[in-house]
């Protein structure tokens, strides 16, 4: 599978072919519903960022996913947050972070810390998300 073979090359290799396999391992790990394998990888690549920083964002946001997943709500929307402050803001992942970090935090029951990524989208975003994030910030109030 594609999820042995980038185990493989993440322990034979190291720099940027291993750093890359440890990312494309939990991303597969993702896909398979597999949430807590794929979260304890992303942290084997996050840990090892420096030999590969291209996807670091990526990985954060793979991250927070998988620990949506296994519904651990709070860390999940730090570890959102922590991508969305990595994030340039021209990156155009960079406001649908900041809406599911919203999304997370809610889920978590930190209602300010919902507002805040929820009032960055409403005043950076445009269409659908840019109305949906004021929404949700209005019903926060």
């Amino acid at each position: 599978t594609a999820k042995t073979s980038f185990q493989q090359v993440a322990d034979r290799f190291g720099g940027a072919q291993g750093a890359a396999a440890r990312f494309f391992k939990p991303e597969c790990e993702l896909k398979l519903n597999d949430y807590k394998a794929a979260a304890d990888d992303y942290d084997g690549y996050l840990a090892r960022v420096k030999d590969y920083p291209i996807f670091e964002a990526s990985a954060l946001i793979g991250k927070a996913l998988a620990l949506e997943g296994t519904e651990n709500y709070i860390e999940a929307a730090t570890t959102m947050a922590a991508a969305v402050d990595k994030l340039d803001a021209k990156d155009p992942r960079r406001l649908d972070s900041a809406f599911t970090a919203g999304e997370l935090y809610q889920r978590a029951g930190h209602m300010s810390d919902a507002a805040k990524y929820f009032d960055m989208v409403a005043k950076d975003g445009t269409g659908d998300l840019q109305v949906r994030a004021k929404t949700a910030s209005e019903m926060l109030k």
